[in-house]
């Protein structure tokens, strides 16, 4: 009856129907049964909402900061803002200019190639330094909420829903995010993601 059966007989020839034997043998050791998952339904419906983008050229140039390679996304950030290098990148360049973060990427292991720093024509000692050739560049903004992880969004939605359907190829050179507000007391931000393309 759980199960909808009307009777222990109609339970019976289904099962044995179904395994090969009866109920009461199914319960000896070394019996062979067959197992089926329960099946699920999943509608996903994407591309709604709408994904502002810009194509732009840029001719090369220099960006000078701190690289590191960190165990996870964020760890260069991190350190630069606990050691006071952050402030001094910061002071590399002029007024409200914005800081970058510059992602080179992930190895094996999953520890993340990465680069804070700040658009600048001159070399700093010990700070490392970045020179872009001309390219084009494919520009995203990501606006909103901090708690709302509207960067890490902004980003996914990039790789799996515009890249792969779009005529642009993500080039060898490292994205870039242009970080324009990060503020966490007001919970908000407004960075540019910037993705080198061929």
């Amino acid at each position: 009856i759980k199960y909808g059966y009307e009777s222990a007989d109609s339970f019976s020839v289904a099962f044995k129907r179904m395994h090969g034997v009866a109920p009461n043998m199914a319960r000896r050791l070394e019996t062979n049964l067959k197992f089926f998952s329960r099946l699920n339904f999943t509608l996903i419906i994407k591309g709604v909402f709408e994904m502002d983008y810009q194509v732009t050229e840029r001719k090369s140039f220099k960006v000078v900061g701190r690289r590191l390679v960190t165990p996870e996304g964020g760890g260069t950030w991190a350190v630069c803002k606990t050691d006071g290098s952050y402030e001094k990148i910061q002071s590399f360049g002029k007024e409200g200019q914005e800081t970058l973060g510059l992602c080179f990427g992930f190895d094996a292991a999953g520890r993340n190639d990465y680069m804070v720093g700040i658009e600048c024509a001159v070399d700093h000692p010990g700070f490392d330094s970045y020179i872009y050739p001309d390219l084009q560049w494919l520009v995203f903004s990501a606006e909103g909420k901090i708690s709302e992880n509207v960067l890490g969004n902004t980003w996914k939605r990039i790789h799996e829903e515009f890249l792969p359907q779009s005529k642009y190829r993500q080039s060898e050179y490292p994205t870039i995010e242009a970080y324009k507000v990060w503020n966490l007391e007001s919970d908000r931000c407004a960075v540019e993601i910037m993705i080198p393309i061929e």
